[in-house]
């Protein structure tokens, strides 16, 4: 380029729609006999605002989901978390079970999905018993004794 040189140019940049979402759980994996509760993380990665809703499905239909809130709205590039419950009627009866499930994040113009466990314990019961199914006094037979409440179970 040589000096003194100088110039002017006009022209126009079109920026098209980048649609894109990002959803994450934390944690993935929990533990309970009855509930966990999570964070849902959603990042907006697009260039334009947007409103999404969350839902969630679990295979077996054994979970029951609840978001607050349900729908979230943020600007391009933001992040927005909401709360989950998870809850399931009955607890485990003789061993522990994991229960899979899946969180979607949906806009009109996108949709972003992540998947978590709920790992469903035994339940405990108030009374403790030994292997053999007897009742065991102060709890020794099932290693609740420093735990028990009742002076003999």
């Amino acid at each position: 380029m040589r000096a003194g040189l100088s110039g002017d140019a006009t022209g126009s940049l079109v920026v098209e729609r980048y649609d894109e979402l990002e959803c994450t759980l934390r944690p993935q994996r929990s533990t309970g006999t009855r509930s966990a509760r999570y964070a849902v993380i959603v990042r907006n990665r697009a260039n334009v605002p947007v409103t999404i809703s969350l839902s969630a499905t679990d295979p077996d239909e054994f979970l029951r989901f609840s978001f607050a809130p349900a729908q979230l709205q943020f600007a391009a590039g933001a992040e927005a978390t909401a709360d989950l419950q998870v809850d399931t009627q009955a607890p485990a009866a003789d061993r522990e079970r994991e229960l899979r499930f899946t969180v979607a994040a949906t806009s009109d113009a996108m949709s972003a999905a992540t998947g978590g466990v709920f790992v469903q314990s035994r339940a405990s019961s108030s009374r403790h018993s030994n292997r053999a199914g007897t009742i065991a006094a102060g709890c020794y037979g099932c290693g609740w004794r420093s735990r028990c409440s009742r002076p003999r179970c």
